[in-house]
């Protein structure tokens, strides 16, 4: 195996394996310190801007792409599809055929993508951006896999009779119906890509991908074919999984290059290399956005089938949103806070700026210690899918945790002071008192004002010597406690609903401890 080879499979082997770990990890065994490693990668360094962004540029410009084949996650995954699917080519590698790049797709899902972002929206990054398609597969599919066979196996023991296993048993939550077919969506799409045309996705859907491309025409170092020792046998194209060799012609399409080196390996004559290039023999870029020439060649029958496709699609958008809207008109009539707003992680700050920065990587989800926060379907809009939101079903968020915060890669929720987090109010409670057990049943309760950490809920006199709550909204910052402990069912007599904007609560008032004076000891 080449040298370069080898270095670039070590390096790949370890970005996939401990960023996998790390979404995986639900015992929270993995240092903290790995937070970082999503950092690293193109939207959510750009996103931060941070120094990140600099050297990921300089390392585009020396190498190449060598970021997608070592570094970017969903890259590395591709190439973990691509060693699989060889098992089904009569357990031989599968031969690739040189292709004509499809310039005028990739270019103009880049073009589509910035001016997405430019309006103010993050909605085509959030669908296209590798890593966080990577983190949605692990979230969603991976991590619940592990964590039932975790559980699979701590039932085991206890059945029989060991108690001494350190496994033990873990809730499954954080997920949703339509992000788990969406990931499993982007796993097949990603298989039939890989299986047959290898980086396909990579140097056609990918937005990142198509932008180093670019930034690869013009790197110092790249793969070259020799003219003089190359003789065009095609064993450099056979194994090229970009398909961008063509051996016969004697050309390397360097855009689509993502210098995986295995040309180098297959080569036994020196006829290719990984060269120092001059920038003086580089010829201008010049994109073709929208190639005429290639529209042009557009056949009938394409046209046909594309005309096939949009149906089917629209007419599954149409059908999923006609069903989405009977549902949700369904729960309104149900439940009287079903129109409530959606409650964004401490640290979004305003629906804008969260829904611009956020690439619903789910990584806050994964390590939500509350279990309160889980992807959004039509909270936050079409433009807000996949994006965190907090509800709780299953707990409360923590007054003192601000994991969701640390762990952003992109800067989409920023990272608070406790003393600050504490009085953030991230949702107000709404209080019903025609639902509350106090006013219905006669019956004493106070759950909602004892788990207040703020003091928002005080149980006030009410009749025949009971109390019921009242609200202070200044002092409530939508922690979820109140809603989460309710216990009327099946609609809570309190709830939260989101605010637009982050703002600061009111600063709860010190309790007074009165000193007793003791004159004696009292007995």
């Amino acid at each position: 195996m080449h040298i370069l080879k080898i270095m670039r499979v070590t390096i790949a082997t370890f970005m996939i394996a401990l960023i996998t770990l790390y979404f995986i990890d639900f015992l929270d065994l993995m240092p903290e310190e790995l937070k970082y490693l999503p950092r690293i990668q193109w939207v959510p360094a750009l996103l931060m801007v941070t120094p990140v962004v600099s050297v990921l540029l300089l390392l585009s410009l020396l190498f190449g792409r060598v970021f997608c084949s070592a570094i970017c996650p969903l890259g590395i995954f591709q190439d973990i599809l691509i060693r699989v699917s060889s098992l089904f080519y009569k357990r031989r590698k599968h031969k690739y055929t040189y292709q004509k790049p499809k310039s005028w797709i990739r270019y103009t899902v880049l073009f589509l993508t910035l001016a997405s972002f430019m309006s103010g929206t993050s909605a085509l990054v959030v669908w296209l951006d590798p890593y966080s398609n990577f983190g949605r597969i692990i979230s969603n599919i991976v991590r619940p896999a592990v964590i039932y066979v975790n559980n699979f196996i701590a039932a085991a023991f206890i059945r029989s009779g060991n108690y001494n296993t350190p496994l033990y048993s873990v809730e499954i939550t954080g997920l949703t119906w339509f992000s788990s077919i969406c990931a499993l969506a982007v796993v097949a799409v990603l298989i039939a890509f890989t299986f047959k045309h290898g980086r396909m996705y990579c140097n056609v859907v990918c937005p990142v991908g198509t932008f180093l491309g670019m930034l690869s025409k013009v790197s110092l170092f790249r793969v070259k074919l020799d003219d003089i020792k190359c003789t065009s046998c095609g064993l450099c194209g056979m194994s090229c999984k970009s398909e961008c060799i063509d051996s016969e012609n004697k050309k390397i399409d360097e855009t689509r290059c993502v210098s995986c080196f295995n040309c180098l390996k297959v080569c036994k004559k020196g006829g290719i290399g990984y060269k120092f290039i001059l920038p003086s023999s580089v010829k201008t870029l010049k994109p073709a956005f929208f190639s005429k020439k290639e529209i042009e060649k557009k056949t009938k029958k394409d046209a046909v089938d594309q005309t096939r496709r949009d149906l089917i699609i629209t007419t599954g958008v149409v059908g999923g949103a006609m069903i989405a809207e009977k549902l949700s008109a369904k729960a309104i009539e149900n439940d009287p806070a079903a129109h409530r707003k959606p409650i964004m992680p401490p640290g979004a700050q305003d629906r804008e700026s969260f829904n611009k920065s956020c690439t619903a990587c789910h990584l806050c989800i994964t390590k939500c210690p509350s279990k309160v926060l889980t992807p959004a379907f039509t909270e936050y809009g079409l433009e807000g899918v996949f994006e965190p939101t907090v509800k709780y079903k299953n707990g409360f968020c923590n007054y003192n945790c601000d994991i969701c915060a640390s762990v952003c890669p992109t800067g989409a929720l920023r990272p608070l002071p406790i003393e600050e987090k504490r009085l953030t109010k991230i949702g107000v409670a709404h209080l019903r008192l025609d639902l509350c057990i106090v006013t219905n049943d006669h019956h004493d309760c106070g759950a909602c004002s004892e788990h207040c950490p703020t003091q928002a809920v005080k149980m006030v006199p009410f009749e025949n010597g009971l109390t019921r709550p009242q609200l202070d909204p200044d002092l409530c910052i939508g922690c979820g406690g109140c809603e989460f402990i309710c216990p009327v069912r099946p609609f809570q007599a309190i709830y939260i609903e989101g605010v637009e904007r982050q703002t600061d609560a009111k600063k709860p008032e010190a309790k007074k401890i009165e000193k007793a004076e003791v004159d004696d000891f009292g007995f």
